[in-house]
């Protein structure tokens, strides 16, 4: 019966400071979500020279992505950002038209940026590195070519504040995505000029 009670009051203590802890948190945003849009099958290309994959023969590639972002009642999102690494890919504001009206809480872009691969950010392995990889565990590798995969990284940024205005973390909010890309590590002594 104690321990019965003991557990009861555990759950109460805890549930209490869940809602309190989520009270806290609670701002201006709802939502922000970056996600891939579409099917993406274009594979990344990487040439080799000598005994090893050393360079990256796509210059540039489209990625699919969708971007929400949801404010709570009474608020508006003001300003959006959307990256990846060093590469500045978008930047939205009120004037965002048809995606945005002075009576609506969301916004939502479709956007499909050609971005060149020297900019993207990758997690963990660039396609160099992962051709290196495959490389390794198959020596035929640089005969028939193979094929590996990377993870590219975007960011939104979102902020129910003027860009002009002083406001505190909780007027803005992030979301990132760790985005798949297909590569393709060729056979070593295919030449050819960049690929878009």
């Amino acid at each position: 019966m104690t321990m019965t009670r003991t557990f009861t009051a555990i759950a109460i203590a805890t549930s209490v400071f869940a809602g309190a802890t989520s009270a806290a948190m609670a701002g201006p945003i709802e939502t922000v979500n970056v996600s891939k849009n579409g099917i993406d099958v274009v594979p990344i290309q990487v040439q080799a020279t000598g005994s090893k994959y050393n360079k990256i023969k796509t210059h540039s590639r489209k990625f699919g992505l969708k971007l929400y972002a949801k404010a709570a009642w009474g608020k508006k999102i003001k300003h959006a950002m959307v990256a990846s690494g060093h590469a500045h890919i978008g930047e939205y504001t009120t004037d965002w038209h048809r995606n945005y009206s002075n009576n609506s809480r969301t916004f939502v872009k479709y956007i499909k940026p050609t971005i060149k691969i020297s900019d993207v950010q990758f997690v963990g392995k660039n396609p160099i590195q992962a051709c290196n990889a495959k490389l390794a565990n198959h020596r035929n590798a640089l005969t028939t070519g193979a094929t590996t995969q990377v993870t590219a990284y975007f960011e939104l940024s979102v902020t129910s504040k003027n860009l002009s205005s002083s406001g505190v973390s909780k007027n803005h909010k992030k979301s990132a995505l760790w985005y798949p890309v297909n590569v393709k590590c060729l056979p070593k002594g295919t030449v050819g000029g960049f690929t878009n």
